[in-house]
């Protein structure tokens, strides 16, 4: 599975969590001036970021407006916000207009509790991370079973098709005699 951490982060709280992330999840955080576009494929993306001054940071902004929808199969939030988790709203809120799926809920650890919350950001990570496994587990079992599914179907069409072959050419084999009898 394909991971990657993004980060927005001006005072180093979010770039704090986003490490601790990368680190469980055994890649690099990296941020989004670092990457402005998402260069290859990922599975899952950690997204993270804070508002400043109530507002969306705009480079987070048009990071998310730049994201492509086939660049990316989930997107998971976090924040380090001391009053607002409206960063998050809105990163959903686009996300998901764009087309992007998001995982439920996000990763919250408060400004000054940055270095306490930093086990808990580990284990959401690597929670987050068995979600989407375990969700890609399930999707290729649905496809496996469907296929069996159409296989069977298949069969049963064919059995109903030489069925049919069978009375319709006894039917036209039938007319056939009739006609000659006469």
């Amino acid at each position: 599975m394909n991971i990657a951490v993004r980060y927005c982060s001006k005072f180093g709280r979010t770039q704090a969590i986003a490490e601790e992330m990368a680190d469980e999840l055994g890649v690099k955080a990296m941020s989004i001036s670092q990457e402005p576009v998402l260069v290859q494929h990922v599975d899952v993306l950690f997204l993270g970021g804070a508002p400043y001054w109530s507002i969306m940071d705009p480079a987070l902004e048009e990071y998310v407006n730049r994201l492509r929808p086939d660049m990316v199969d989930r997107v998971v939030l976090f924040t380090t916000s001391n009053w607002s988790h409206r960063t998050v709203i809105g990163l959903r809120t686009k996300l998901e207009k764009r087309g992007i799926t998001v995982a439920p809920g996000h990763f919250y650890a408060h400004m000054s509790m940055i270095d306490k919350s930093k086990p808990a950001a580990r284990a959401y990570a690597r929670e987050e991370l068995n979600k989407a496994i375990e969700l890609e587990r399930s999707a290729d079992e649905g496809c496996r079973i469907n296929i069996d599914k159409i296989k069977e179907l298949a069969t049963e069409v064919a059995s109903v098709l030489a069925v049919t072959a069978i009375v319709v050419g006894g039917a036209v084999i039938a007319r056939r005699v009739i006609k000659l009898r006469r």
